[in-house]
């Protein structure tokens, strides 16, 4: 039951950065009319019948000076997520078999090879504003950290493990969403939001 109360107590959490980020950007923007649509609340919406994306104009400007004077808080944000990735593949290669071991390396290798391909097939495009906003918003990588059974159940499958590593892998995504959870109490709020942003600044200030 505490798990529970405290996975939906960080998601609220996530979710409610996402919206303090635009209010103290000084971007917030009006509701639409209900129904609302979901993730509305964060100020951005669709045309009827999924068309395209509207939105007031985005200040780049303005968004690269936030980042600019967050620059030292996002290093050690993102400096510190490298870390826990790390220490939690060091200690997962502990509870794998050497087969397991591969398919894990594999996959990773693959990820890799997907983000630094998209990255060369749109480091020289300037950000769409829909991007710009979507790029603010809570990631699938802190909800993975926060949300444990979907992660679980996945590697449990990929890796094909047993009931000892199953309860193992547990208490290792226990651990770290307990170092997120403290990493998160110690950076702002905006830190954590604009840091996918951070990384791509140049095409944050391209103009379309």
């Amino acid at each position: 039951m505490k798990e529970r109360v405290v996975t939906a107590l960080v998601t609220v959490l996530i979710f409610g950065a996402g919206l303090g980020v635009g209010i103290w950007a000084g971007r917030q923007r009006a509701l639409p009319p209900p129904p609302m649509q979901l993730m509305e609340e964060f100020g951005a919406t669709r045309g009827p019948a999924g068309g395209p994306f509207q939105h007031e104009t985005i200040d780049r400007a303005h968004l690269a000076t936030q980042i600019e004077q967050l620059g030292p808080q996002i290093k050690v944000y993102q400096a510190r997520i490298a870390q826990i990735d790390a220490e939690f593949e060091r200690d997962l290669h502990a509870i794998l078999r050497p087969d397991q071991q591969a398919i894990r390396d594999e996959r990773l290798r693959r990820r890799q090879e997907q983000m630094g391909q998209n990255g060369r097939n749109s480091d020289r495009r300037p950000f769409t504003d829909e991007e710009i906003w979507r790029l603010q918003q809570p990631s699938q990588k802190l909800f993975r950290m926060v949300v444990l059974s979907r992660e679980l159940d996945e590697m449990t499958r990929d890796l094909k493990l047993d009931d000892d590593q199953r309860a193992k892998l547990l208490d290792l995504l226990r651990q770290r969403r307990e170092k997120f959870l403290a990493l998160v109490d110690q950076v702002p709020s905006p830190s954590v939001i604009l840091s996918r942003l951070a990384s791509q600044i140049q095409r944050l200030e391209q103009k379309p």
